[in-house]
């Protein structure tokens, strides 16, 4: 998903097109790779419409839905909806949902809750988008189609969210976007997790494996590994 976030990250300087969607309006990087667009009053997993985007034969086509909502800084919201892929081989990567967070005039968000700053002291980070995740589980008996969701906190200075439905980097495919909200909810509750890293003390003069055998010797005894130089010589 890092990779996905990088590409996106040059993507606000887009293509924008209306719709007759409820406000929602179409965009893609540039025209000569935008795929193609229907809003579908009937259909969908509800019976109550949907967005679909469409991707013919050619490699690198990439398009989104968006709409922009007002939020509040600090209250938590509730994205979903659900999707049903059609000749994309992988979901995770060609279908997404992205919600993005902006300020009154449309401009980034510095977000400065939870974030370690201590080795800048003069710099503020910025509020990333939100990337919410694909419920697969749930999508048994849905009759193909996949939730979308996640709870987030809106960034202190927020005051709009721009939401995004995407198909890229999948020819002769389509998806369809359905029953899509994202009101007001609960903070998540507190959950532990387990967090873990490891340094080896790499030398750079030494073989990358040398030190995976000294951790080795610590539970087996193991004759001494006699090492082979190939590029910094012999000490």
């Amino acid at each position: 998903m890092k990779t996905i976030a990088i590409a996106l990250s040059w993507f606000f300087a887009c293509q924008i097109h209306a719709a007759s969607a409820e406000e929602w309006i179409t965009a893609a990087p540039r025209d000569e790779i935008r795929p193609q667009f229907q809003s579908e009053k009937t259909g969908g997993k509800s019976g109550r419409g949907a967005l679909v985007i469409r991707a013919d034969e050619r490699e690198g086509l990439h398009g989104w839905w968006q709409k922009t909502v007002s939020v509040s800084g600090g209250q938590h919201y509730l994205f979903s909806a659900w999707y049903r892929a059609e000749n994309v081989s992988v979901p995770r990567r060609s279908v997404l949902a992205r919600v993005v967070w902006h300020d009154e005039i449309g401009g980034a968000i510095q977000r400065r809750e939870g974030v370690l700053t201590n080795y800048a002291k003069n710099a503020a980070a910025m509020a990333e988008p939100e990337y919410p995740r694909h419920i697969i589980e749930k999508s048994a008996g849905n009759g193909g189609w996949i939730e979308v969701s996640g709870v987030y906190a809106a960034p202190s200075g927020a005051t709009r969210a721009r939401v995004e439905l995407h198909l890229l980097w999948a020819p002769n495919s389509k998806v369809q976007w359905s029953d899509v909200s994202f009101l007001p909810s609960e903070a998540p509750a507190p959950r532990k997790v387990r967090l873990a890293s490891v340094h080896t003390g790499h030398d750079l003069r030494r073989p990358r494996w040398a030190s995976a055998v000294n951790l080795r010797r610590s539970s087996k005894t193991l004759p001494a590994a006699k090492p082979t130089w190939s590029c910094w010589g012999k000490p």
